[in-house]
C-alpha cells in the first residue's frame, strides 16, 4: 500500500517543520546530571539503529535517509561520526511509527420539535401564519479516524552506558500529509535535534 510505504516521510514531512506546539507535540528529557561539553564523537547503537512501532511497515529506504539526517545534524553541531560505539562519546538510536486512531466525541445536539398545542392556541389569536417551536436534545455521537505518527531520538552515554537525552514528537497526519513526497526529513530531525546541547 503506497500509504504504507510513505508512511515515514509523510511522518516527518510534517511533524516538525516547525510550529510543534501548534501542530504537533514535541517533547524533550536530559540527564540533569550529565556534562554534555566533553562530548565530541558519536556512533549508531548498532548496525540497524531504527525501531519501527505501529501499525505501518517503514520502508527500509527511510531507514538511511534518517541516519543521514541525524549524521547532517549532530556533524552541523560539531559532534563527529564514528564507527565503532565503544569509542564513541555517546550512541544514538531513532524510533518511528504510525498508529491508526479513532476518536469518539458524545455531545448534544438540539433539534426543533413542533409542537401543535402551542400552535392552534397562537392560531385562535390571529398568528397562524408562523411555526412555534421548542427545542429538544438528542445525544449525537461521532468517530473521526486519524493516523498518529511519531518520532523519537535516544542518545546514550557510552561510558555510562546509560541514556542521557530523549526527544520525542508526534502528529496527527492529514490524508495530505499521508500522499507528501519525501522532502522534510532532514528539517524534521533538525527540530527535534534543536534542544540537544551544543
Amino acid at each position: 500500500m503506497r500509504k504504507v510505504q510513505i508512511f515515514c516521510v509523510l511522518l516527518i514531512s510534517s511533524l516538525f517543520l516547525m510550529g510543534c506546539a501548534s501542530t504537533g507535540n514535541f517533547y524533550v528529557d536530559q540527564d540533569p546530571d550529565q556534562d554534555f561539553s566533553g562530548y565530541e564523537t558519536f556512533a549508531w547503537i548498532s548496525e540497524k539503529p531504527m525501531t519501527v512501532v505501529g501499525d505501518h511497515t517503514v520502508s527500509p529506504l527511510a531507514e538511511r535517509r534518517f541516519m543521514d539526517a541525524i549524521i547532517s545534524t549532530l556533524s552541523g553541531k560539531g559532534y563527529q561520526l564514528v564507527e565503532n560505539p565503544a569509542s564513541a562519546d555517546f550512541a544514538v538510536s531513532f524510533t518511528v511509527g504510525a498508529r491508526d486512531q479513532v476518536k469518539t466525541r458524545t455531545h448534544l445536539q438540539s433539534t426543533p420539535a413542533f409542537d401543535p398545542w402551542l400552535y392552534r392556541g397562537n392560531w385562535r389569536w390571529g398568528r397562524g401564519y408562523y411555526d412555534y417551536y421548542f427545542p429538544q436534545f438528542r445525544e449525537v455521537t461521532t468517530h473521526h479516524n486519524y493516523t498518529e505518527g511519531t518520532l523519537s531520538i535516544d542518545l546514550f552515554d557510552v561510558a555510562r552506558k546509560s541514556p542521557v537525552w530523549h526527544g520525542s514528537a508526534n502528529k496527527n497526519l492529514s490524508k495530505r500529509e499521508l500522499d507528501s513526497g519525501t522532502a522534510g526529513i532532514e528539517e524534521a530531525v533538525a527540530t527535534l535535534l534543536d534542544g540537544f546541547p551544543r
